[in-house]
């Protein structure tokens, strides 16, 4: 009996023995498609030089007063001047805004490289007012712009550098990106004389243009969303147009005007005026991305 129990407790004693394997822990990456939304604020602006010209051309009339009116010395002479206004203000075309992205990321070792497509909708504008003298009395000229700038996207290349932070080692990525900005610029001037001719013209171009930024993006949890906080700055180069209007003739008598003669001239004005508006702008958003395949 001694003998076989000795037996058992060597043989038990050569048996492996079994533990759990630990789970299976697929390192994070950048790499993949993604796709997600995004909402801000912008501080855009609008610099616009405006430059307007009145021309007032008077015809003198001068005839006799009787049934059979003569043409007087003097008559038909026509008389011109002009009037010039112009200025130039930088002001503000702040709003909102919200899109949606979409991109591409190649890793290698902790840098990442990608590509990104965005959309935006915006609410900014803006309306400076300028005026041949302060406080625009009637008669004065004046000129009034306002910028809008409906929706715009950007396509960018990204590059950034990837650690494992806190407690969670969870991954987050830092970036430069920078490309080609599109987006719609709304212009309409308006230019003419206080209480006399106005003219308007609109200016709608999709105009190209180019932005640079930079952003952070962060992984949240262990889940396949992230968290981002971008700013961008864009430049959309110029737009311009030209406005004007012709006031209705003004006869204002002069000179000797009596039973014999009468003297009077009949004045036009017309207004042109050319302006041009430089759009820039700055955003900061903050996105979240939903990104494939998932781990």
């Amino acid at each position: 009996l001694a003998a076989f129990v000795t037996a058992d407790f060597a043989a038990a004693a050569d048996l492996p023995i079994y533990t759990k394997a630990p789970p299976i822990v697929t390192p994070w990456s950048w790499a993949g498609f993604y796709i997600g939304g995004n909402v801000g604020y912008s501080w855009g602006r609008a610099a616009t030089d405006f430059n307007e010209t009145g021309t007032a051309t008077s015809v003198e009339t001068a005839t006799t007063n009787s049934l059979a009116p003569l043409p007087l010395p003097g008559n038909g002479t026509v008389f011109t001047t002009t009037a010039t206004a112009f200025g130039s203000a930088a002001s503000n075309m702040n709003g909102w805004l919200g899109g949606v992205q979409a991109g591409y990321n190649w890793q290698a070792e902790q840098w990442v490289f990608g590509l990104e497509g965005d959309i935006q909708a915006t609410g900014q504008k803006d309306d400076p007012v300028f005026c041949s003298v302060p406080g625009c009395p009637p008669g004065s000229a004046i000129g009034t712009s306002t910028t809008k700038l409906p929706w715009f996207a950007t396509f960018r290349g990204r590059v950034g550098h990837t650690w494992d932070v806190g407690p969670g080692r969870t991954p987050v990525l830092l970036y430069l990106t920078g490309g080609l900005a599109v987006g719609e610029v709304d212009a309409t001037y308006t230019g003419g004389v206080v209480g006399g001719p106005m003219g308007a013209i609109n200016v709608n171009l999709t105009k190209a243009g180019r932005t640079v930024g930079a952003g952070g993006e962060g992984r949240l949890g262990q889940s396949n969303w992230t968290l981002k906080l971008e700013y961008l700055y864009m430049d959309f180069g110029s737009v311009s147009g030209a406005a004007g209007g012709t006031g209705a003739p003004v006869i204002t008598p002069f000179g000797i005007n009596n039973a014999d003669q009468i003297h009077f001239l009949t004045t036009t004005t017309t207004i042109a005026g050319v302006a041009s508006t430089h759009v820039t702008d700055q955003i900061l958003r903050v996105g979240l991305n939903y990104k494939f395949p998932p781990h």
